[in-house]
């Protein structure tokens, strides 16, 4: 089983990549809604939550864990790698020169460059697929930009990257997640995929389960 862990739903689009790639037939997706957003906090208290579920998931009977979160990865993936019992993966977003990268907070200050979008994951996670709201405030914040190639720096930006490719003219969007799923090994045999769904606070499992049903084009076993 691989454990994935991320602050609402933007780990799902990793969750699906992996799914696509065929990592894996069971997962266990934990989504650390009671203490999001991961973007506007430091660096301890991203190391001491990556820990915390991990231990958790590794627990559960998770082989591999894997931070479907940007910011998390940038805080917490070297330590936990270093003491965590199992393989630990992140998605960091590549460096592609010319390219503009879109992040959180945490991320772009952490890199040193990129154009922070503070309150996207968290309009995503209030509102997606209801996309009116999460439109206005990307217009509010790249409208006027252009970009031929962007790199998503946060696995939530994957929702909405027609809208981000549509606003700054992009032609190529770079997922990071995407490039992680082709790092994992491929599972061998297997029936079908499940995912064990779990949200540490509020959230509507509702929602989770529609979304990951649209990235995957079909309906996964859901515990």
């Amino acid at each position: 089983m691989i454990g994935l862990i991320d602050s609402g739903m933007g780990g799902l689009t990793t969750l699906a990549a992996l799914v696509e790639r065929g990592c894996d037939h069971r997962f266990c997706y934990l989504a650390d809604t009671r203490h999001a957003p991961y973007g506007e906090r430091d660096s301890l208290s991203l190391i001491a939550l990556g820990e915390r579920w991990a231990k958790r998931l590794v627990g559960l009977g998770a082989d591999a864990i894997v931070l479907g979160c940007n910011t998390l990865t940038m805080a917490a993936l070297d330590y936990l790698q270093a003491t965590t019992s199992v393989p630990v993966y992140g998605v960091r977003p590549p460096v592609v020169e010319g390219a503009m990268l879109l992040g959180t907070s945490y991320t772009c200050r952490k890199l040193g460059r990129g154009v922070a979008l503070p309150r996207l994951a968290t309009l995503i996670d209030a509102h997606y697929p209801d996309l009116p709201p999460i439109r206005a405030y990307l217009e509010e914040q790249l409208g006027g930009r252009s970009a031929d190639t962007v790199v998503l720096g946060c696995t939530h930006y994957a929702l909405v990257k027609d809208d981000i490719s549509r606003i700054l003219h992009a032609k190529t969007i770079v997922d990071p997640s995407v490039w992680l799923a082709r790092k994992l090994p491929r599972a061998v045999g297997g029936q079908g995929v499940g995912v064990d769904l779990i949200l540490t606070g509020e959230g509507d499992r509702g929602r989770y389960v529609e979304v990951l049903t649209s990235l995957l084009g079909h309906t996964p076993k859901i515990v």
